[in-house]
């Protein structure tokens, strides 16, 4: 009776087919409702697809998940004896006794631990003197697979205790004396050994699965090396005899039947064996040696490596100290020149882990991932912040992404030091009591390698940052020369090599493994199956690929994939499996030759934000004159010309998303510098930018002013707006004024019907709650007025009268024009001209009043038209404010339309100023990156420029009328 418990570590489909002739699922399946109804993230469509793969049914599914009686055990036990994993176990019994050495918990493995030092030491014989590891080496590496069995073993280890010890009367005993008493009764000898294992079946079959790969392993390692012998003699001089002295398995994730990483020295020389092709790695040495030999100053580490079809050999980058402060701006240099070589190429999970601070040089290992795919997950619509972000330097792990939350994990690497996790983790306590628990307790994520060493200390990449940059924009300016020719080079290169697919966050797995080593879980296969059979819960991952996944996880290892960097299938089973929509290959190829002067910059940008470089200052930009000598051109019109070539070349195109993408520096609720990512709107997104371009190319036609007009209609008019009414600069009220000023502009039939069709569709919106002009209705009602007196459509003055009657002042507003009473003021004054209601004098009188009195208060302190003199000035008169201005002169403005220098000059003022008379513009972002939008930046004051020509008609953006009402500002 006692082996048919070890049915219960015979699997759902290994029930199935054995149950499956003689007992028949139950009515309505409730087994597996029942199993259903249990903690799950799984939904029907998953279990769909689990049932697909695996060729199930339902009613089969409900059968497996029965429950066990003996008749049902015994046929079961008659398929599972038959497992080599069973005949291993059994074979660990079989031999003699094992005396207990130390009173823990670990004793339970000490079969297995001396199976496993049997194997290594028959395993050497076959090379005799050739190769001989230490006695020592090979201690420290049997002591090492203890652990890693103890890890799989120690929660059900802990449970076992708490059992015995409950149903136990040990009275009179201490706590540590029960826990002895434990060790001794229930696993002192070979029999009570055996008795757990049977009271635990599916742990006893997961350690000798895992005990028969450590073995194969082991072998593996040894004629690895043998096999090597040559190429270590050529490459590394190390000849036979080889002596083994240091030898440390289970370094890193188990993948591929328990393979991992194997750290040995070998007649002194440090080396690991890794159980892959490394092909990758040694394109990627080539790749740099061609950088060095092309770039003047390019100077790599290349890590020396012998590769095999399935395993290599590779040279132990040492953690050396610099010795000089010069040797460390010389790693931070080289650090940023290789993030522009891994930009170029698209690399990605590039973490602390993967750089050696090995003095003055930052070498990349483990580069498995150098160059990625497009995986098929890629298809969904991504955002503009998503598609930026994706295609920067960010994406390859290289650099912190953006600013680490104060409750995150740093693990790029730049960061590397022993961090406090987050989160609690489960730490064993009491090992030598009865009382042996699991209890929460604060967790550290142990330091890198990556972090140079100076003076025995460890140095603040912060304050050599700026070498980082350097070497990062040093790389990038050789590689946009050297363009055609590194293409050739990395398509030469990197054809037909091996990659490596992460689909999931290696995490992601750990956690589900953590689970999955619960004692019931040990106890019951199906409940193991359960656990790890969450991973059917995956929207991107290939159906096929979760089915490996699974059968991954269920004998304890990571899920490794591999595919052909040339290819967009992975072989399973005999099957092709498409993983990618695009192979790595081809999105490396269509990177590089995507990657240009805006793209680099808008990664620069990135880069400063991340490393906390950003600046929002007032920046002279320069903005290159025109050599073109246009007799029939204004001063005005030829500089807006300019700025509007400047625009144009300075936008991104993405070619996969067909769309303009851009960001722009600002500063955060904590006055911080931060990146924004562009969209449609108005003020200072693509919309304002389409309105400028789309009035200099009445006046000056350009066809590439003309082809970006086409992309940016197609990008703004053909999305569909946000549902919510926010005012003139987004969504619909963007479109409205858009559509008004080009249709009148252009006398264009299509602007002016869709024109009508957005005012329709305004008559069906609950408009903002706020007054005031840039986020609320005070812009609404100044444009309809003015809509109505081109097109005088019945709708507007319908709008128009019912916002009359429900408007309502709001208080505790201040002054301004874009936020405050004066911008309110004028709007009801502009309805009151067209609607001519009494009802409104009483709330333009109210208006009025509120806005004298927050002035008599508050004062002026600001010149602008946003917040300032100037947006007052139109709905006051000039007289009766200077007692209110305050201290003026001292305020600096830049050039910008909304609260510098381009809103509030006078034309007069405009042709004499540095706007018109120098190549340069004075607007507030960081040096690297020009703001192009219509009211913080550049298109704004071309628009003003094309304004102050008398010959033109364009009105103006800030009031939406014809009329010139700055008031001079030199009187003040």
């Amino acid at each position: 009776m006692e082996n048919l418990t070890y049915s219960y570590a015979a699997s759902l489909k290994q029930r199935i087919n054995c149950w499956q002739k003689q007992y028949s699922a139950t009515e309505d399946c409730q087994n597996f409702k029942k199993h259903k109804e249990r903690y799950s993230h799984l939904v029907p469509e998953d279990y769909e697809k689990m049932f697909r793969m695996n060729r199930l049914d339902e009613k089969q599914f409900d059968i497996g998940l029965s429950s066990l009686n003996e008749e049902k055990a015994a046929l079961l036990f008659h398929e599972v004896k038959e497992e080599a994993w069973f005949s291993l176990h059994q074979s660990l019994f079989s031999s003699v006794e094992q005396p207990i050495k130390t009173r823990n918990l670990q004793s339970a493995l000490r079969y297995h631990v001396a199976y496993y030092e049997k194997w290594m030491t028959q395993s050497l014989k076959k090379y005799a003197t050739r190769l001989v590891i230490t006695p020592s080496a090979l201690k420290d590496s049997v002591e090492q697979f203890q652990e890693e069995l103890f890890f799989l073993a120690r929660k059900t280890l802990v449970w076992d205790v708490h059992q015995i010890t409950e149903q136990e009367s040990f009275k009179g005993l201490t706590k540590e004396e029960e826990f002895k008493k434990y060790i001794l009764d229930y696993l002192g000898t070979k029999e009570c050994v055996h008795n757990f294992f049977s009271a635990y079946p599916v742990l006893a079959k997961l350690l000798a699965i895992r005990l028969q790969f450590a073995c194969d392993n082991f072998d593996m390692f040894i004629d690895g090396i043998m096999s090597s012998a040559k190429q270590l003699s050529n490459q590394f001089a190390v000849a036979q005899p080889f002596l083994i002295d240091q030898l440390n398995v289970g370094k890193g994730d188990s993948h591929q039947k328990g393979k991992t990483v194997i750290e040995f020295r070998l007649n002194d020389l440090p080396l690991f064996f890794k159980p892959k092709n490394l092909e990758m790695g040694n394109r990627f040495n080539a790749l740099l040696r061609f950088l060095e030999e092309t770039i003047s100053g390019a100077d790599f580490y290349k890590v020396n490596r012998i590769v095999g079809p399935t395993y290599s050999i590779e040279e132990k980058v040492m953690h050396a100290a610099c010795t000089t402060k010069t040797e460390v701006e010389q790693f931070y240099s080289r650090y940023g020149q290789l993030m522009a070589v891994a930009y170029w190429l698209g690399s990605t999970d590039l973490h602390m882990e993967n750089v050696i601070a090995c003095g003055s040089y930052p070498v990349l290992i483990d580069i498995e991932t150098i160059i990625r795919p497009k995986f098929l997950a890629e298809k969904k619509p991504q955002t503009t912040q998503q598609i930026i972000e994706r295609n920067s330097v960010l994406a390859s792990g290289l650099v912190p992404y953006k600013k680490q939350e104060n409750k995150s994990v740093a693990i790029d690497a730049l960061s590397g030091q022993k961090q406090k996790l987050p989160y609690k983790i489960r730490q064993l306590r009491q090992a030598n009591s009865s009382e042996i628990c699991f209890e929460l307790a604060d967790g550290h994520m142990e330091g890198a390698q990556n972090i140079p060493i100076l003076n025995g200390k460890e140095v603040d990449y912060r304050a050599y940052r700026t070498f980082i940059i350097s070497g990062f924009n040093s790389m990038n300016e050789e590689l946009l020369v050297h363009k055609e020719i590194f293409l050739q080079r990395a398509e030469a290169l990197f054809a037909n090599v091996p990659v490596r697919m992460i689909f999931r966050d290696t995490q992601d797995y750990a956690e589900y493994l953590m689970f999955a080593a619960h004692p019931e879980c040990m106890s019951n296969y199906i409940e193991r199956e359960r656990v790890i059979g969450n991973l059917w819960q995956a929207e991107f991952v290939p159906e096929r690929l979760i089915l490996e996944e699974v059968k991954a996880m269920l004998v304890n290892d990571i899920p490794l994939f591999l595919l052909n960097s040339s290819e967009t299938s992975i072989p399973v089973a005999g099957k092709l499996v498409k993983v990618v929509e695009e192979s790595p290959f081809d999105v490396m190829c269509r990177r590089i030759r995507m990657i240009d002067k805006q793209w680099i910059q808008h990664s620069l940008l990135l880069l400063k934000e991340s490393l906390g470089l950003l600046h929002y200052t007032p920046v002279d930009f320069s903005i290159s004159t025109s050599s073109v000598n246009d007799s029939h051109q204004s001063s005005v019109i030829k500089r807006a010309g300019e700025i509007g070539d400047h625009v144009v070349e300075q936008l991104l195109w993405d070619d996969t998303s067909q769309q303009f993408l851009g960001i722009k520096v600002t500063l955060n609720e904590e006055k911080q510098p931060i990146i924004t990512y562009m969209d449609d709107n108005l003020y200072d997104g693509f919309g304002g930018i389409y309105l400028f371009l789309l009035t200099l190319n009445h006046y000056v036609p350009k066809a590439k002013y003309q082809d970006t007009l086409v992309q940016l209609e197609q990008q703004i008019f053909k999305r569909k707006p946000d549902q919510a009414f926010q005012g003139i600069f987004t969504g619909i009220g963007m479109r409205l004024l858009v559509h008004f000023f080009a249709a009148e502009l252009l006398q264009d039939k299509q602007h002016e019907a869709a024109l009508y069709e957005n005012l329709c569709t305004l008559s069906e919106q609950e408009l903002p709650e706020s007054s005031e002009w840039i986020g609320g209705t005070a812009g609404v009602y100044t444009l309809l007025c003015e809509i109505y007196k081109v097109y005088p459509y019945p709708i507007i003055k319908k709008l128009l009268h019912g916002y009359a009657d429900a408007f309502v002042l709001e208080k505790n507003l201040d002054y301004s024009f874009a936020h405050g009473y004066a911008g309110i003021l004028y709007s009801l004054e502009k309805m009151d001209e067209v609607l001519q209601c009494k009802m409104l004098d009483k709330k333009i009188d109210q208006c009025k009043f509120m806005l004298l009195n927050v002035l008599e208060k508050e004062g002026i302190h600001n010149r602008s038209w946003c917040r300032g003199l100037a947006g007052v000035t139109h709905v006051l008169n000039v007289d009766n404010l200077k007692s209110k201005i305050r201290s003026l002169n001292a305020n600096q403005l830049d050039d910008c339309l909304c609260h510098g220098q381009a809103g509030i000059l006078t034309t007069e003022e405009l042709l004499c100023s540095s706007l018109v008379q120098t190549n340069h513009v004075h607007l507030t972002s960081d040096a690297a990156c020009l703001p192009l939008d219509l009211f913080t930046g550049a298109s704004g004051i071309g628009y003003r420029l094309l304004q102050a020509d008398r010959h033109l008609e364009v009105r103006s953006i800030l009031h939406l009328n014809f009329d010139e009402q700055y008031e001079k500002t030199t009187l003040l």
